[in-house]
């Protein structure tokens, strides 16, 4: 089934040049002739002006032609000349009427009239204006892709209206019309209609859509589609035409702004429901739903942006993650699928979702997409291209895995890119492939993909481009030669373990672009004996600096959580200061940092305690808490055990 919304809609604005000059006087029986001409100043073909009338307002006679006045299309350029045109006018108002035939498929009215301000400290005013000049009948009778009319001394026309008056006129004060500047707006007509595809559907069953209308370019234009029938549908999205093999937005709710280039017809295309895809997680709180199978056989696959299940839609925002090697949301049709079209509703791929799916040759990720999860893609071994969108923030572990044929851009140091130059770059490379030296990564790339730089021990040094956003996990694991590095402003996302073992890491900018210390982030990094956490920062993952050579740490404000073993075994760590903000320690924190000497916490609520979180540590080390909570500290479950070592904050 599909829905046609027919949208002529452009707008474009073109200015009316009105330069008349009016020597004379608003007296009784003066004389008015008209100097200068009518200016136009619009693209190519449009309006034909038929004929120029005037009247005097206060008389009780019709509006009388200029004769002096020929008729013309109005072309780029174009000028109505009205010199040497006498009228007789015995009131201080008058009229001007223009007999317009419309040569093109849009409306056309006056939307402003604006006076000089010569004429405005005369008293002269605009007492009105008004008319639309109505859409024709065109036929294309040449084949030259115009619609004309056929004969224009028969076509109707259309009237618009342009009224002023100078109550202050006299022989003393003569009314000089120049430079009144007419804007002529160009609209259309948003029509919706419907078009039944299958030789029973009607429009009930079909669906509805709305976008109708009048429409400037440059405005915004809201088509919405919604399936009204007693059962169910998938929406799959707007073409252009029913035999279009391209949809121009999958969203049921599509949005975009108005342009002379704008197709003038929508469809909106609603099928029965695709019987290999099944769904759940359906939320009744903001109407989404998940999409949770598809059942084996399928060879080509479109993902509706939304469902219509009993009278009720949801937006497909999501897919299944997998909990085993064998359960992504394609796995049961890996034999068969060729190809899948993904709608611009959804924000994730869920993990293993095409594992395996070795049909599977190229696919295209709309730009909705921000994450992909681990394993996404694994073992598609025929695939060759994938376009990834700008949007992408994360990207799983080895979501390429055994993808053996995807084509990559390859540097000259033999590392491998995937996109294009014109999108920023993912950034893949093979355990140990680059084993020497210092690398400068493309400065469009956007993400690194998790163990990117794994095992590539003679990494000296790397530079990270302006545009990076996200560091994969496991992205510089053991690189043990690696000795600082300074992520870039604009980092939000730094992976798991991402810096795991590079033992000979001595220093490291983080900016304040990133907002948590992912787990594992520097564990075991035993060089690294300092390092500034920044504000923005609101949580210390699990293991985030095991095994680190630190020897004091500050968490800023606003961190309200410390993750299990995030300084285990940091046995130089002396100094900890703790923000007033932190409302949790994990289990074992601070477990076997031995030469611990002092920790201070400034936050006048004693943090929930995990267990073992400060066991193995220096016997003599101390507490110190708020003056005024000393004693709900020494309380309080967990921090009970070292009620003897708690104490005030020294004031200084």
């Amino acid at each position: 089934m599909s829905l046609k919304v027919r949208l002529i809609s452009v707008l474009a604005l073109f200015m009316l040049m009105l330069g008349i000059l009016i020597m004379g006087v608003f007296a009784a029986s003066q004389q008015l002739t008209l100097n200068g001409s009518i200016n136009f100043n619009i693209q190519d073909r449009s309006l034909y002006v038929k004929d120029v009338r005037i009247k005097h307002d206060m008389s009780d006679s019709q509006p009388q032609s200029i004769d002096a006045f020929t008729p013309g299309y109005i072309n780029q350029g174009f000028a109505l000349d009205l010199n040497e045109i006498s009228q007789t006018n015995t009131y201080g108002s008058f009229t001007l009427y223009f007999d317009v035939i419309n040569t093109t498929e849009s409306m056309w009215e006056i939307k402003n009239v604006t006076l000089p301000t010569t004429l405005e400290e005369q008293g002269v005013f605009v007492s009105g204006f008004g008319g639309r000049v109505e859409v024709n009948d065109l036929t294309d009778a040449d084949n030259d892709g115009y619609k004309e009319i056929t004969n224009i001394e028969t076509a109707p026309y259309s009237t618009l209206t342009i009224s002023i008056s100078n109550p202050n006129a006299s022989a003393e004060n003569p009314l000089v019309l120049d430079g009144i500047s007419i804007t002529i707006d160009e609209y259309v007509s948003v029509i919706v209609t419907t078009a039944a595809v299958e030789e029973n559907a009607t429009e009930t069953s079909l669906g509805l859509a709305t976008g109708g209308g009048e429409v400037e370019i440059g405005q915004e234009v809201t088509l919405s589609a919604s399936f009204t029938g007693a059962g169910d549908a998938d929406f799959l999205g707007w073409k252009t035409s029913e035999q279009a093999t391209e949809y121009i937005s999958t969203l049921p709710n599509y949005i975009f702004t108005l342009e002379e280039t704008s197709p003038t017809t929508y469809y909106a295309i609603f099928t029965e429901p695709n019987a290999y895809l099944t769904y759940d997680n359906f939320s009744t709180t903001d109407s989404t739903a998940r999409l949770r199978r598809c059942s084996a056989g399928a060879e080509n696959i479109i993902v509706p942006s939304a469902i219509y299940r009993t009278g009720s839609a949801y937006t497909v925002t999501s897919m299944y993650d997998s909990s085993s090697s064998s359960d992504g949301v394609f796995y049961q049709t890996r034999s068969t699928l060729q190809g899948v079209s993904l709608p611009e509703t959804l924000t994730r791929i869920g993990e293993g979702a095409f594992r395996d799916c070795s049909g599977l040759t190229s696919i295209t990720i709309p730009s909705s997409i921000i994450i992909i999860d681990s394993y996404a893609f694994e073992n598609c071994s025929g695939l060759t291209s994938i376009v990834l969108p700008s949007t992408l923030t994360s990207i799983g572990s080895d979501v390429f895995d055994g993808c053996d044929n995807l084509q990559y851009n390859v540097d000259e140091y033999g590392v491998n890119y995937l996109g294009s130059e014109s999108s920023p770059y993912l950034y893949l490379i093979n355990d140990g492939t680059f084993n020497s030296g210092s690398y400068i990564i493309k400065n469009t790339c956007k993400l690194i993909c998790p163990s990117a730089f794994r095992n590539c021990r003679g990494l000296t040094g790397v530079t990270l481009p302006s545009t990076l956003t996200s560091i994969g996990y496991n992205a510089f694991y053991n690189c043990s030669e690696l000795t600082n590095i300074i992520i870039p402003e604009g980092v939000t996302s730094i992976g798991s373990y991402a810096f795991e073992d590079c033992s000979g890491l001595t220093s490291i900018t983080i900016p304040d672009s990133v907002t948590s210390i992912s787990n594992g982030a520097f564990y075991s990094c035993g060089r690294l004996t300092s390092i500034t956490i920044p504000s923005s920062v609101t949580s210390i993952g699990s293991d985030a600096f095991r095994y680190c050579g630190l020897t004091s740490i500050t968490i800023p404000e606003g961190v309200t959580r410390i993750g299990n073993n995030a300084f285990e075994y940091c046995n130089g760590l002396r100094s900890v200061i703790l923000p007033s903000t932190l409302t949790s320690i994990g289990a074992e924190a601070f477990r076997y940092c031995y030469g611990l000497e002092n920790i201070t916490i400034n936050s006048t609520t004693p943090p929930t305690f995990g267990s073992y979180a400060l066991d193995n540590t220096n016997n003599s080390f101390i507490i110190y808490v708020p003056a005024g909570v000393v004693e709900t500290y020494k309380a309080a479950d967990g921090w009970s055990n070292y009620a003897d070592r708690i104490s005030a904050i020294p004031t200084t």
